[in-house]
């Protein structure tokens, strides 16, 4: 009988190899001997984006990136989870995707990569729902925070960069006039970087003080 290490060598091989059939078929196979736990859970979520993108299957993709999004533990739950969320709101399931954010979310949720991405969509959703005001501008007060704490953390420039794009964007979100000083103000401190925040991040900040509303 395959043991979960050898099942987990043929998907190393398969990745070499190249061959997605291949990759697809070990990734089942290695559900057959290993159903549950972080590892698991991190092969139903690929098991899961290649059901989608490969093969347009749908409902197969919720029902595997769900599991994987509800592995307690599990590195990949929450990257599964928002992926989950995305395939929700892409089938006009938006109620179901802003749900399964806010479990991403509980409160006291330490900032993250995952937190801040979730906080992102579900700001975008609250809106887009016509939520309450209230619970929007609530949404916002949490993702600025994660997103300021992440800059505050991030050694690289250029990742600090990146999320001080993704503050002005926050900012600009609440449309009053605060909002978008706030947000000008944020742009023009990627500016003061200099060079060394990157060539992407100087150019996506002098794109956004030309369209930001004053």
């Amino acid at each position: 009988m395959t043991t979960p290490a050898e099942a987990l060598q043929a998907i190393k091989d398969a990745e070499v190899g190249g061959d997605p059939d291949t990759l697809e078929a070990a990734r089942k196979a290695y559900l057959e001997v290993d159903d549950a736990g972080a590892v698991a859970a991190d092969v139903r979520y690929r098991l899961g984006l290649m059901r989608l993108f490969r093969h347009q299957d749908i409902a197969g993709a919720l029902e595997l990136l769900k599991l994987a999004a509800n592995e307690r533990g599990a590195p990949v739950s929450p990257e599964a989870r928002v992926s989950l969320a995305l395939l929700l709101h892409g089938q006009k399931k938006t109620k179901q995707a802003i749900f399964e954010l806010k479990k991403l979310l509980p409160e006291g949720v330490r900032p993250s990569i995952h937190s801040a991405q979730g906080l992102d969509f579900l700001a975008l959703l609250l809106r887009e729902s016509q939520a309450p005001t209230n619970e929007v501008m609530a949404c916002d007060r949490q993702r600025l925070e994660h997103l300021e704490a992440l800059a505050a953390a991030a050694a690289d420039p250029i990742e600090r960069a990146h999320f001080m794009l993704r503050i002005a964007a926050a900012h600009a979100d609440g449309a009053t006039a605060a909002d978008f000083a706030l947000a000008r103000k944020k742009l023009e401190d990627i500016l003061k970087l200099g060079a060394v925040a990157g060539e992407s991040a100087i150019g996506a900040a002098r794109a956004a003080l030309k369209t930001l509303p004053r």
